[in-house]
């Protein structure tokens, strides 16, 4: 019977081997911002009453959600358009050598490959702290008392934008009543002594997604092929 490093290193081994024989990366970026729309979506549905709280607009970060959306499908549309074009090029254009056609797929596969890269890349956190992506990922609030509605880490929200949703949880703890519990107290103690400042830690949560996604949308909306930008520079 296999250990379960084992299955781990074989399911691993069989990831990389599949990641090496695709000339495309398996990642649909339509099923990507999607995950961010519903994210934001859940995320406003439990905390939009804190946004008001902090004296933060919401319009900007929605603002930020949309553009992407909308610069996504774009990508998308152009995405496929570029695919049919090259694969026509390469059925029917046979003034072309096959090696230059075969460059210029194996050339646009890269550059949709780097974007993959980069669109993931943008939300990454550089701080070094438990975070990694700024909308998917878990809150430092693992040792939370079970009381009170801001406590249960088994609900969905708790999986978006960590960094912005652990600020409003110190915003809720600091009206929220101390346990009676002594040892739920003093964590409880310590934990109140990092959230005075939550409302500028949530303004500036908020700032980072924005730049984060705009940064994403940048990515998407650069140029497919080369020449496009050496034919609009001219």
């Amino acid at each position: 019977m296999h250990s379960i490093k084992a299955i781990k290193r074989r399911i691993i081994s069989g990831l990389i081997l599949l990641l090496a024989d695709s000339s495309l990366l398996p990642m649909n970026v339509e099923d990507y911002v999607e995950e961010i729309q519903k994210a934001f979506g859940s995320f406003m549905g439990h905390f939009h009453e804190d946004f008001h709280k902090a004296n933060l607009s919401i319009a900007y970060l929605q603002a930020a959600v949309m553009r992407l959306e909308v610069i996504g499908d774009n990508f998308r549309t152009e995405m496929h358009n570029r695919s049919v074009i090259i694969s026509n090029e390469h059925e029917h254009d046979h003034e072309q050598p096959i090696h230059q056609l075969k460059t210029k797929r194996l050339l646009f596969h890269r550059i949709i490959n780097d974007k993959l890269m980069s669109l993931d890349r943008a939300f990454l956190s550089r701080k070094s702290d438990i975070f990694k992506h700024l909308v998917l990922g878990f809150t430092n609030y693992f040792l939370l008392p079970t009381y009170g509605h801001w406590a249960n880490s088994s609900n969905s929200y708790n999986h978006h934008f960590p960094k912005l949703r652990e600020a409003f949880l110190c915003g809720r703890k600091m009206t929220t009543p101390p346990p009676p519990d002594p040892v739920l107290n003093r964590l409880w103690a310590d934990e109140i002594n990092d959230c005075h400042d939550w409302k500028t830690t949530a303004a500036q949560e908020v700032a980072a997604l924005i730049r984060a996604l705009d940064a994403a949308a940048a990515v998407l909306q650069s140029p497919l092929l080369p020449e496009e930008s050496d034919s609009a520079s001219t």
